[in-house]
């Protein structure tokens, strides 16, 4: 079965495709890293290898790479990936695959730091199986908090 725009997938795809009434850049894709993912790394709050959940066109994911941190973008989004560009050599420690953020099976116990810029939001009934699965990806040990 294939998704239309009426569902939240079918929508978000459709949007990288220019098939939506928003411009040919989405209004979420600024072209740079969001200000608090910045600064949550240079606080030293990001820690090992990175998941980047719904990463659009990765520039969270190229910054934290090109940071040092191994980071696996993942979005729903096949042209989302696909314009995604890299910058300086990050592209060596940043990895990107189309997958379901809902899915994250193939990534047991792996990731030290999970961001989330949007991912977690547009799906509230989703939530709960969400965060079941970001547990599921994630390695066991203490949970860094940020303070402002």
């Amino acid at each position: 079965m294939s998704e239309t725009p009426s569902t939240f997938s079918g929508y978000y795809k459709s949007t990288y495709q220019g098939k939506t009434a928003l411009t040919a850049r989405p209004p979420w894709d600024i072209g740079e890293p969001q200000t608090p993912f910045v600064e949550i790394q240079k606080a030293g709050l990001i820690k090992g290898e990175v998941l980047d959940a719904g990463c659009g066109n990765g520039e969270i994911s190229l910054f934290l790479a090109a940071e040092g941190h191994h980071v696996t973008g993942i979005d729903i989004a096949e042209g989302a990936i696909a314009r995604r560009t890299a910058g300086g050599g990050a592209e060596a420690l940043a990895t990107f695959a189309v997958r379901r953020a809902l899915d994250l099976s193939a990534y047991e116990s792996r990731f030290e730091t999970v961001v989330d810029c949007g991912c977690s939001t547009p799906c509230p009934r989703r939530r709960r199986r969400y965060a079941a699965e970001l547990h599921r990806a994630t390695s066991p040990g203490p949970v860094p908090t940020c303070s402002r």
